[in-house]
């Protein structure tokens, strides 16, 4: 399988039986995948859909529905990255913060995961079994300052705002 990074770079993969797979970078260079498979998992390019998604959101909000397994978290995370030197800044300084919403407690812990995995920021992660109903409106100004980019339960979310914390 061959697919084109950019103009100058090509990946390759090979199978064979007998040996393990190695990924050719360039002419030059040939590295064996088993030790560099995080780094694989960073490699993705986007699918057309989910640049031009990513793009109209930098302009308008926007819903995305999408089937499983299409790419949204990346899309996201595109966005996240694109949008970061907004959200760099402390909150005092005039910096953003990206909220991030998740049906489930499951997929807050996985969604934060792979933010974290995917960027250089801050991830904070909040759900009702954490203990967060109880926090006062400091301690949520303490996270939201620590914080760049906080992924929530819709309840505990819906909480925070109801409480006019947020």
């Amino acid at each position: 399988m061959r697919r084109a990074l950019s103009p100058s770079t090509m990946v390759s993969t090979f199978s064979s039986p007998a040996k393990r797979p190695k990924m050719v970078v360039s002419r030059n260079t040939t590295v064996n995948i088993d030790r560099i498979h995080s780094e694989l998992d960073v490699v993705t390019i986007p699918r057309s859909y989910q640049t031009e998604l990513m793009e109209q959101a930098k302009h308008e909000n926007l819903i995305i529905c999408l089937p499983t397994g299409s790419g949204k978290t990346y899309i996201a995370v595109m966005l996240i990255k694109e949008m970061a030197h907004t959200i760099r800044a402390s909150i005092r300084d005039g910096g953003k913060r990206t909220i991030f919403l998740a049906k489930t407690v499951a997929l807050v812990q996985q969604q934060s995961d792979y933010i974290r995995f995917h960027t250089d920021l801050s991830v904070g992660k909040y759900y009702g079994e954490l203990g967060v109903d109880l926090w006062q409106k400091e301690r949520w100004v303490d996270e939201f300052e620590q914080h760049q980019v906080l992924v929530f339960s819709a309840q505990v979310f819906l909480n925070l705002v109801d409480h006019n914390y947020f």
